[in-house]
C-alpha cells in the first residue's frame, strides 16, 4: 500500500520586503503568498496565536492596504529576531482615494 503524500499544496510565494504593522510595530516581509505570509519581527508569538496586522505597498494606482487576521503556524528565532510564518485567514483591500 502506498502511503499518502505530505507534501501540502501551497500558493505561490513572492519574494518581497514590505513593512507589516502588527500591534503598533513594524516587522519586514521575507515573502508572501494569497494564504500566507513570513515576516520578521522583534517580538516572539506563540504558534496557533491569532494576530491581525496591516501591509501598506504601492502599486501603479496608488498606495494599497491590506488588512490582515492570520494563525501563526511557526516561530524561529534568526538573529535575535523572529521568523513568524502565518496561515492568512481574513483580508480586506483597502484602497487610498485621491
Amino acid at each position: 500500500m502506498k502511503k499518502p503524500s505530505l507534501v501540502r499544496d501551497r500558493a505561490p510565494r513572492i519574494q518581497t520586503s514590505l513593512p507589516v504593522l502588527l500591534d503598533g510595530k513594524v516587522g519586514v516581509t521575507k515573502h508572501i503568498s494569497s494564504t500566507g505570509i513570513l515576516f520578521e519581527f522583534d517580538d516572539e508569538y506563540v504558534t496557533g496565536s491569532q494576530i491581525r496586522f496591516e501591509l501598506e505597498m504601492n502599486t501603479p494606482g496608488g498606495p494599497l492596504k491590506v488588512m490582515c487576521s492570520a494563525e501563526v503556524v511557526r516561530v524561529t528565532k534568526e538573529s535575535g529576531r523572529s521568523s513568524i510564518a502565518a496561515k492568512i485567514t481574513r483580508q480586506t483591500l483597502l484602497v487610498n482615494e485621491h
